[in-house]
């Protein structure tokens, strides 16, 4: 049973390298998989049969399981390959009972049953699955216009939204054409990172004196929107703070869009980003929401001389994380645990380290250099 069992699963796991042809033919060929595509279609469906009984919620989950699974043996046709329904039907049915002879499991025939259901369109609950087969796409082209620029014909997917019929996919239809045009500011970008008490605040403080170079801190950005008692953030973003972790990209990018944009309308041409990214994910982020195109200047420091200055700091500054002798030890060694993935991304373009233990003075010369070189 086990070898059996290992053969159809070692099959199937096949959809996790299979990749979506239409976004191959739109010349995006790293794009996403069989397998991921169907991850969106049932986290969709999940969203759509909220209000539905478990049973017919169940039965909706299993079938936006099922309705791409022939692919792992099929391949992944698209409307230009000029297949014909019956043709595709009958390889979905051949793949289906090659599954089906590969294991003793009743799963396959389950599948098949909500595969079928799924392609005669009739029911309710297959009306709702294929509204997610059609908007998961629609999200994703709007994705690839951020990270592929390049890519041709995306706009194809804008009708995809006009076949939604259930309000919350319908709504989330809406959301993506309403943002469907990229305005990313035309600036340039440094991160200014190093550990907590490497002088990020004191050297932006400089910079920001000069013309046309704007600061913007992710974590006074974040410490704002702590103040904010109506943000649904709030609690979130203070226990990121207490368990000493960096939050998400999306989050990030969402606190400082609108500043960056901003700074940008205030005809700043440099913006300096003050302890960020905190994040291989945050950089990510980043590259995909606002520009590819950054430069870093990390200020190294002894873990020794970041305590003594953060114990000093405390004395004044009022910050939590700074006041707590265990939230900024543990800041501390957040920092160094987490940066090394990090700095090894931001090295692939251009930095400049920089000894933040030198005299503040010291510290702003070659920080301001560097910054002219950018």
């Amino acid at each position: 049973m086990g070898d059996a069992d290992l053969a159809l699963f070692e099959s199937l796991f096949k959809l996790k390298e299979t990749r979506r042809a239409g976004w191959v033919r739109r010349g995006i060929h790293n794009g996403e998989s069989v397998a991921e595509h169907t991850l969106g279609v049932v986290l969709l469906t999940m969203r759509a049969t909220e209000q539905l009984s478990d049973l017919d919620r169940l039965k909706a989950i299993e079938m936006a399981i099922a309705h791409d699974l022939p692919e792992a043996v099929m391949g992944d046709y698209t409307p230009a390959d000029d297949i014909s329904s019956q043709r595709k039907r009958t390889e979905e049915n051949l793949a289906m009972e090659y599954y089906r002879l590969l294991s003793t499991t009743n799963m396959i025939d389950m599948c098949r049953e909500r595969l079928a259901e799924y392609n005669q369109h009739e029911t309710f609950i297959s009306r709702i699955v294929h509204e997610a087969d059609k908007l998961e796409p629609l999200i994703q082209a709007a994705h690839y216009r951020k990270t592929h620029p390049d890519a041709v014909g995306l706009e194809d997917f804008k009708g995809h939204a006009s076949c939604l019929r259930n309000q919350h996919l319908s709504a989330i239809g809406t959301a993506v054409l309403e943002n469907w045009e990229i305005h990313k500011p035309r600036v340039r970008y440094i991160f200014l990172i190093g550990g907590p008490g490497a002088g990020k605040g004191t050297q932006c403080a400089y910079l920001a004196r000069r013309p046309g170079i704007a600061c913007i801190s992710l974590g006074e950005e974040l410490r704002k929107e702590t103040d904010d008692v109506e943000s649904r953030f709030r609690s979130f973003i203070l226990q990121s703070f207490e368990e000493g972790v960096a939050v998400p990209g999306e989050l990030a990018m969402r606190i400082l869009r609108s500043k960056v944009t901003a700074m940008a309308n205030d005809d700043k041409k440099l913006i300096v980003l003050d302890g960020f990214p905190r994040s291989v994910n945050q950089l990510r982020a980043f590259q995909t929401e606002v520009s590819p195109k950054f430069a870093t200047v990390y200020l190294q420091c002894p873990s020794d001389i970041l305590e003594q200055r953060l114990q000093a700091r405390a004395l004044s500054s009022n910050r939590i994380d700074d006041l707590d002798a265990k939230r900024r030890a543990l800041r501390a060694r957040t920092y160094e645990a987490e940066s090394t993935a990090l700095l090894g991304e931001l090295r692939k373009a251009p930095f400049t380290e920089v000894d933040g233990s030198d005299p503040t003075e010291e510290v702003a010369r070659v920080v301001g250099r560097c910054v002219q070189e950018v």
